[in-house]
């Protein structure tokens, strides 16, 4: 008897390498989500004080020299609803990470990632990283042409025209903007 399967429009988040549940030393931030905020696992995310509320709180894409996240979760999920808190993995650890929110763009190995701070998604950027810092930096791209099809991998989520269910693959490298101009 077949009941039935819900299909996701986009693949989950997927740590390769870095996360340890049981470790202590790895840096994911549980926080509750900004009021009327809607962030999908995979998605870029950052922790925003509420002076109001007197909290931290996520929001989608990230702003000024806050530390960027990726959401491990999507914000409805059941574990969020449960316990109002919401879990994202901060790129200032190391991690090797499969998201299918990125940008247009051509995606070479070792070519550096920033954000979209509107809808959240990583994209390829041409800062040059060596001498000038004028982008943040989350990540690089860690597999050869880094966008790849799981489509045979993933039978939850709705392929695309092509049949195809793609991913950025890339591990998290923060480097923060220098505002000093040094």
């Amino acid at each position: 008897m077949n009941i039935g399967t819900l299909k996701r429009d986009k693949a989950q988040l997927v740590v390769l390498r870095g996360w340890d549940p049981n470790g202590t030393t790895k840096r994911e931030t549980v926080a509750p989500l900004a009021s009327g905020v809607k962030i999908k696992s995979g998605q870029v995310c950052y922790l925003s004080w509420n002076s109001t509320l007197g909290i931290e709180e996520f929001k989608l894409g990230c702003a000024g020299l806050a530390t960027p996240h990726i959401a491990k979760y999507d914000w409805d999920d059941t574990m969020i609803a449960g316990s109002g808190l919401f879990s994202a993995l901060s790129c200032a650890d190391a991690y090797e990470l499969q998201t299918p929110y990125y940008a247009a763009g051509t995606y070479l190995y070792n070519t550096y990632l920033t954000f979209d701070s509107t809808t959240g998604d990583v994209k390829p950027t041409t800062a040059d990283v060596a001498s000038d810092i004028t982008t943040t930096v989350l990540g690089q791209v860690s597999k050869n042409n880094g966008i790849i099809n799981v489509a045979s991998s993933t039978s939850n989520v709705t392929p695309d025209a092509n049949g195809a269910v793609n991913v950025l693959q890339f591990k998290t490298v923060y480097l923060r903007i220098d505002t000093a101009g040094s």
